[in-house]
């Protein structure tokens, strides 16, 4: 049940202004499933686009539509999601890499509806491959061939995502987007086989 008591299926007025607004910004969109994170388009995020007539479009034809953001080098974002349910502990996951690569500037924030927060970066302009569960369990990171849903889009338990600020994105500093990209991996695997 939704503990909002709105109606799940019906038209969310808020999400088509939404849409405009980040294509206003440049920042490409596309609609997906109400409720949900699956594209509604025939090629997903790669059907993403800042132009008003077919967001108009889109948002006709599926009114109760999630709004998405294609992350990587399409968007010039990533995001960094820190997971909070089904037991995962993303925040717990989140202080130790900061312990150990020191701490992440402030920048464009969202509150998940599942208690989790999605943290916007800009890209770098290296690949960053969207993984789950990287750079430790319960991080996600959505860059290049991913996606994120946006707000004022809404989860199927109900909620919606939130936006925590409206700071600028921050750039990443470089030993985080370094692992965060698998760089470091790959020079500790290099390492371990001399």
């Amino acid at each position: 049940p939704n503990p909002d008591g709105e109606n799940m299926t019906a038209p969310n007025a808020d999400l088509l202004p939404a849409a405009i607004q980040a294509a206003t910004k440049r920042t490409p969109v596309f609609p997906c499933t109400p409720q949900g994170k699956n594209p509604l388009t025939e090629h997903g995020f790669k059907d993403a686009t800042t132009d008003w007539g077919t967001i108009r479009q889109w948002w006709a034809k599926w009114p109760a539509a999630n709004l998405a953001i294609p992350t990587g080098e399409r968007s010039g974002l990533f995001v960094l999601d820190v997971d909070k349910d089904d037991g995962k502990d993303g925040e717990a996951a989140l202080l130790e890499l900061t312990a150990k690569h020191g701490p992440l500037p402030a920048t464009l924030e969202v509150k998940t509806p599942r208690g989790g927060r999605h943290l916007y970066f800009r890209h770098p302009g290296q690949k960053i491959t969207t993984r789950t569960n990287h750079p430790a369990p319960a991080l996600d990171v959505r860059g290049d061939g991913g996606l994120v849903v946006a707000p004022p889009s809404r989860h199927a338990t109900g909620g919606k995502y939130q936006w925590s600020n409206q700071l600028p994105l921050a750039n990443l500093p470089d030993t985080t987007r370094a692992l965060l990209a698998g760089q470091l991996d790959d020079q500790r695997r290099k390492h371990e086989k001399r």
